[in-house]
């Protein structure tokens, strides 16, 4: 097994183009002052024990935004002459299958530091494989994520966000994760005001549809 290791910026430098880009706090200088789509993703970076990292994520994945804490549904449903109430909540358990889990402990041993932290970067690239945290469309792109870390907006993506991971004890800061963007320079030879706000709205109505961001308002 032979994967190259690279630094986490060059990891993501490595696939951004003009077309789109990947953005950490520490490269986030980069990010166009131009029209876009944006999406914030979680960094997958498994580290420690197994089971705990994939629960960890799994947290982040049972979020809703309508009341800003984990999945739950409660009712009331009539049965016969009886009446029954049900309150179910969503978890962070997940299929463990316990010999590949083992495996990965064999490896973590086995392998040489630099080829270990090699696997966990090809890993930690499957992060855009993943469901988006948040996706929106904007004027400006490094401004837009400006104030996403600033949390300038009355709940905003980043009060949802932060609060969450505060009030599950995680260790995962809005700073550490992936902003990847899509500039619209490309379509420079429309008129300038295709980026108005019905195109926005329209346009955002549709993505957010398809992709289900877990910390967008719906």
């Amino acid at each position: 097994m032979d994967i190259p290791y690279y630094s986490q910026q060059e990891l993501w430098r490595k696939l951004t183009s003009d077309q789109i880009g990947f953005y950490t706090d520490k490269t986030s200088s980069k990010i166009p002052e131009k029209p876009g789509i944006y999406a914030w993703f979680l960094p997958v970076d498994i580290s420690g024990e197994l089971s705990k990292a994939i629960r960890k994520y799994k947290e982040y994945q049972g979020y809703d935004s309508t009341i800003k804490n984990s999945y739950c549904v409660r009712g009331i449903s009539e049965f016969q002459w009886s009446t029954l109430r049900y309150d179910a909540h969503i978890t962070n358990d997940y299929r463990v299958q316990s010999t590949l889990e083992n495996k990965w402990i064999e490896m973590s041993e086995e392998l040489s530091g630099k080829k270990f932290k090699a696997l966990r970067q090809a890993i930690n690239l499957t992060s855009i494989f993943s469901k988006p945290l948040y996706v929106g469309l904007t004027k400006n792109l490094s401004g837009r994520y400006e104030q996403h870390l600033a949390g300038t907006r009355k709940n905003s993506f980043y009060k949802r966000f932060t609060d969450f991971s505060n009030e599950k004890g995680l260790d995962i800061s809005i700073k550490q994760l992936i902003f990847c963007c899509i500039p619209f320079e490309h379509f420079s030879s429309l008129e300038e005001d295709f980026m108005d706000e019905d195109a926005i709205q329209v346009i955002e109505y549709i993505v957010k549809n398809i992709s289900g961001p877990i910390f967008g308002e719906v």
